[in-house]
């Protein structure tokens, strides 16, 4: 603690003499457990002066993996690297864009934004410039209000009035909401000598404060329908419902018991499947061994010595592909019932086929042309698309 009644004292100092008491070591886990409903939850970035790509990124990268949850923004300064060497230096998870470095100098020179991959940005090339005194990058967020992200980087060696001018130009220059800086600007707070820059700078950035109102950015789960509170009842099968599913089994498939082996001792196995299966919906379980697979690899395309190029298919045991038709035919009823399906979802659903897709898609186009109206199709077709599928968005929607 400072001495209040000594001459040189001085409040700042002693404010961060305070937040340096107050400071508290994590270890990781606890660290994590800590942030990651923040950062869930609030648009979270994260800035640091580097001090050259070549030497300190592979060391950054690991901190980051310590971290449990994905930043959305990762501002970056110095890195001393052209934007024809940012391939080099990717994080995964992330887009990275690089502002070209200054033309005469090898270090002390550099910005970068790394945004998360489940959000689209842009650069805004006019708020983006390289100067002697000043270094930015600004990209722009897709969002339901556009959101924009600058990196501002003022060199020591640079002049700082007129760094403080360009920084001035670039505010006046910037939207009037929804804008995030990050930086490192070099400017010494406490030094005395340098007191009228500093009150310069500090106008400047207070004066951003009307222009960081940001909106927060809207999760997935924005878009998705509202829940059905009602609970969904699970019907007993008979013997004649699971009589129907075995004899619609195709022959031939792969199965860990041969298919018509079942369809030879149906007669028999058929009332002890209907108990089991019923015990099975009451308690409100699946058992494991039902849904235990044999994987096997099958290969699909290109260099066959990557195993990404191979399509791991598994061999489910057929009792169990029969236990989920059963929940399948009383989900589906359910769904239908309360509305959940849309009416333009062809695929897997019993009477649809592409057939359906195409005749609507035409009725579509002809229906609007008649009307003297642009039409515009986007078809999507995901390279892997199970791969690209992330789980915990899919466990939230069903």
């Amino acid at each position: 603690m400072t001495d209040p009644e000594a001459e040189d004292y001085d409040p700042c100092i002693q404010k961060m003499s305070d937040v340096l008491e107050t400071c508290t070591n994590y270890a990781p886990k606890d660290f994590n457990t800590l942030i990651t409903p923040h950062m869930q939850n609030n648009f979270s970035t994260i800035f640091q002066n580097i001090d050259g790509n070549k030497t300190n990124f592979d060391a950054f990268s690991l901190e980051l993996e310590r971290i449990s949850t994905k930043f959305q923004i990762i501002g970056l300064a110095e890195t001393n690297i052209s934007a024809e060497e940012s391939h080099v230096y990717q994080l995964e998870g992330y887009n990275s864009f690089y502002q070209s470095k200054h033309i005469n100098k090898a270090k002390g020179t550099g910005v970068a934004i790394y945004v998360n991959k489940n959000l689209n940005a842009v650069v805004n090339d006019n708020l983006s410039w390289v100067t002697k005194n000043l270094e930015t990058l600004f990209v722009t967020l897709q969002h339901s209000e556009p959101l924009h992200i600058g990196v501002l980087y003022r060199p020591p060696s640079g002049d700082s009035t007129e760094a403080l001018n360009e920084i001035r130009k670039i505010v006046e220059m910037c939207p009037k909401k929804n804008v995030y800086i990050l930086g490192d600007f070099n400017i010494n707070m406490h030094d005395d000598k340098s007191s009228k820059l500093v009150d310069d700078f500090e106008n400047i950035i207070f004066g951003l404060g009307d222009y960081l109102k940001i909106n927060p950015i809207p999760s997935f789960t924005d878009y998705l329908p509202t829940s059905i509170p009602s609970s969904i009842y699970l019907r007993e099968c008979d013997c004649q419902e699971i009589m129907g599913i075995i004899s619609e089994l195709k022959n031939g498939k792969s199965s860990d018991i041969p298919i018509h082996v079942v369809k030879k001792s149906s007669t028999v196995i058929v009332p002890y499947l209907v108990k089991y299966f019923n015990s099975c919906m009451i308690d409100g379980y699946f058992p494991r061994e039902l849904k235990t697979g044999r994987i096997s690899p099958i290969y699909k395309k290109e260099d066959e010595q990557l195993l990404e190029n191979y399509r791991p298919v598994s061999t489910l045991p057929v009792f169990g592909k029969i236990l989920e038709k059963v929940i399948y035919s009383r989900l589906y009823s359910f769904l239908i019932s309360k509305g959940l399906i849309n009416e333009n979802q062809f695929g897997f659903r019993k009477g649809h086929s592409t057939s359906n897709a195409l005749n609507y898609s035409v009725e579509h186009i002809e229906s609007l042309l008649a009307q003297k109206q642009h039409v515009l199709g986007i078809f999507i077709d995901l390279s892997k698309a199970f791969d690209t599928i992330d789980h915990r968005k899919l466990l939230a929607k069903l």
